[in-house]
């Protein structure tokens, strides 16, 4: 005797089911808010946002609907989504009233962690369901039903068989960044795509998405299969894959390097504004190599920068030259600080304040007193600090003068 037929086993495998946490609809205490909530679920399956006519709400709760007195009736319902707020369920609620109550809306908005959730339970109720299976002495042929679907490929022309596994789908997801893990709709859309595009591009996909960071995973999954962008990118570049792991690698290692990397040294003591405008002419001078730029070159020139920076300071010898030659220039006009200088503010205003407290144990100065001995030393303290010639023994006689005991 079978305990599940196969069709429905099959339904429930390809559509999916909803799995409510027991313990939230138990600490619900109105049982408005608690059909709201089961019904706004199941409506808006993965979106985060709802928008719904309260008198289709009101009918499908059911609340008595009555056309005079239905202000009354969307308070108990505003009541009830307030509950829901409150119960962090959703993340906000807003009724619309443009005209009448009757013509009335509510939209219904929900955090991103709404959806991991509802994928939690879903994965955690599937697991416990297969091991009442397990345990229900359910037939080979039925147990084989959950851990693999055999569907036939869309390309008409074909008459090979693709076997979807759930093993399968759990290494795409774990080629993927890891938040896929928490998109319900995710693993459905990763058999459509092995079915449709086969399991190797499918892979190169989710490599991609996890090397780049990817952040709308799902949406940017299906785009990059229908469109071939992963292997577009890599085709506009002039290199296969292995030709651009070689050159990221050769710049990424301790190997000694093809450039002249004194070069480098050079410009990183230049001012930041110069580096910037370097740099920015050596990736403009890369693209121009590369005859289009996409996200593939903009990493390889970033996992080669400091080379790129070099081949081109070497190629482009009188930049450098100038630039030193200028730095140069101002060191003679603008010579070096003396040490002892004093800048640091803090530091400033601790030896004037101690200085202070300390004469006021002989002096007992008033508040006033003291704030205008503050005033009168920093009145010479600011231009010498501004100018940078205030240096310690400059500050404690400025200090002397004004303090004598």
């Amino acid at each position: 005797m079978e305990i599940i037929s196969k069709s429905y086993l099959s339904l429930l495998i390809q559509k999916g089911y909803l799995v409510y946490n027991g313990d939230i609809l138990l600490e619900i205490e109105s049982s408005v808010a608690r059909t709201i909530y089961m019904l706004v679920e199941k409506l808006r399956f993965n979106n985060l946002y709802l928008k719904l006519d309260t008198v289709f709400l009101i009918k499908r709760i059911p609340l008595k609907y009555n056309k005079n007195g239905l202000y009354k009736t969307i308070k108990t319902l505003e009541k009830a989504f307030q509950e829901l707020l409150k119960r962090n369920l959703i993340s906000n609620f807003k009724i619309i009233k443009e005209s009448t109550w009757e013509k009335s809306e509510v939209e219904i908005f929900f955090d991103e962690s709404s959806n991991e959730d509802k994928q939690s339970r879903f994965y955690e109720d599937r697991n416990d369901f297969r091991k009442i299976l397990s345990l229900s002495g359910v037939s080979e042929t039925e147990h084989k039903m959950i851990e693999e679907i055999e569907v036939i490929d869309i390309n008409k022309s074909s008459t090979k068989n693709i076997k979807v596994t759930l093993e399968m789908i759990d290494q795409i997801l774990e080629l993927m960044p890891i938040k896929a893990k928490s998109l319900k709709t995710l693993p459905k859309a990763i058999k459509e795509s092995i079915e449709k595009y086969g399991y190797s591009k499918v892979e190169a996909v989710a490599n991609y998405m996890k090397k780049n960071k990817v952040e709308k995973i799902r949406a940017y999954f299906i785009k990059a299969l229908e469109n071939n962008w992963v292997e577009d990118e890599e085709k506009s570049l002039g290199l296969d894959k292995t030709q651009l792991k070689v050159e990221i690698v050769e710049n990424t290692t301790a190997s000694i390097p093809k450039y002249n990397e004194s070069l480098y040294t050079k410009f990183e003591k230049l001012p930041i504004e110069i580096q910037n405008g370097i740099e920015t002419y050596a990736y403009r001078e890369y693209i121009q190599k590369c005859g289009i730029e996409t996200k593939i070159q903009k990493l390889a020139f970033t996992a080669s920068r400091k080379k790129h920076i070099c081949e081109f300071l070497e190629k482009h010898s009188e930049i450098l030259k100038d630039n030193v030659e200028d730095l140069e220039e101002k060191n003679k006009i603008q010579p070096e600080i003396k040490e002892g200088i004093i800048e640091n503010t803090e530091e400033i205003k601790t030896i004037i304040t101690e200085s202070i407290e300390l004469a006021d144990m002989a002096f007992s100065y008033s508040e006033e007193e003291k704030k205008r001995l503050i005033l009168n030393i920093l009145k010479e303290v600011i231009p010498l600090r501004n100018t940078k010639v205030l240096t310690l023994e400059k500050l404690n006689k400025i200090i002397d003068s004004y303090i004598t005991i």
